[in-house]
């Protein structure tokens, strides 16, 4: 089942580097999303136990829409050709990209520590060589990774938020008026703010998932944030057990039983 998460690449709209909303700054971001390889991540560091997020708001949670058009393929040559387009076309010796200015490019990825963030690293590595892109990686604990979320003192970050059943906790994430604790990527966009509010004050779920749609497509367009994956959870459940439910927000063990006498002719006694 999938959790009610979204695990997200966070990029900060405040960076001199990457971020604001000049076409060029917007190209660069809608390149990194299409260099990344959220198929093979999702093959190999997550054993398939994951779902390629196409919106922000994951299966199972309000303001879900199954009808969101799938997420983009991953495409190197798409994002080398945009690259290319809006002036990020200058190589170093390395051939590495130059930024518009002609000076040396590199980002940085904030990844907390742990063994799977070496293996994102590595893919990383690979996706963004693959479209000229120089990286950087900073490796830290996750109570000193949120420190710098809510100082502004990264560029590009990978992870997850949500779990809660309203889209709520996914969408207020660029919600302009939120503070950076919540809204790290520092995005404000009023069409964005109208379309939370609505949402908001939305009564009926149509009405919900019509303004979280529109919260996914103003994102797409200027990536503020580059969905990645929805996790999936597995449950191994005995035939014996009774009142068995998914636990995506909340403990059921107190509801269910066992069926001794199935239990006993599955053990042969």
């Amino acid at each position: 089942m999938p959790e009610p998460y979204l695990f997200s690449i966070y990029v900060n709209v405040a960076d001199a580097v990457i971020g604001g909303m000049a076409n060029d700054r917007i190209a660069l971001r809608r390149a990194i999303a299409l260099g990344f390889d959220v198929g093979n991540l999702i093959k190999v560091l997550y054993a398939g136990l994951a779902l390629p997020a196409n919106q922000l708001v994951p299966p199972g949670v309000t303001g879900h829409d199954p009808e969101f058009a799938p997420r983009p393929a991953h495409d190197p040559r798409a994002a080398n050709a945009l690259l290319d387009r809006f002036g990020y076309d200058k190589r170093d010796p390395d051939g590495y990209r130059r930024a518009l200015d002609g000076k040396p490019l590199t980002l940085t990825l904030l990844l907390r520590t742990s063994a799977i963030s070496r293996e994102i690293q590595t893919q990383w590595k690979r996706d963004m060589d693959a479209i000229g892109l120089r990286m950087n990686y900073r490796l830290t604990p996750f109570q000193d990774a949120i420190k710098d979320l809510e100082a502004g003192k990264f560029q590009l970050y990978f992870g997850g938020y949500g779990g809660i059943p309203s889209g709520y906790a996914e969408l207020q994430q660029l919600y302009g008026k939120e503070p950076p604790a919540v809204n790290a990527s520092r995005f404000s966009s009023p069409e964005y703010d109208r379309a939370m509010e609505e949402y908001l004050r939305s009564g009926r779920d149509a009405e919900q998932i019509a303004n979280a749609r529109r919260m996914s497509e103003i994102a797409k367009t200027y990536v503020p944030i580059i969905p990645a994956i929805f996790r999936l959870e597995n449950d191994y459940v005995q035939p014996w057990l009774l009142g068995y439910r998914p636990q995506i927000f909340q403990t059921y063990w107190k509801y269910v039983d066992i069926d001794l006498v199935r239990q006993r002719q599955a053990q042969g006694r």
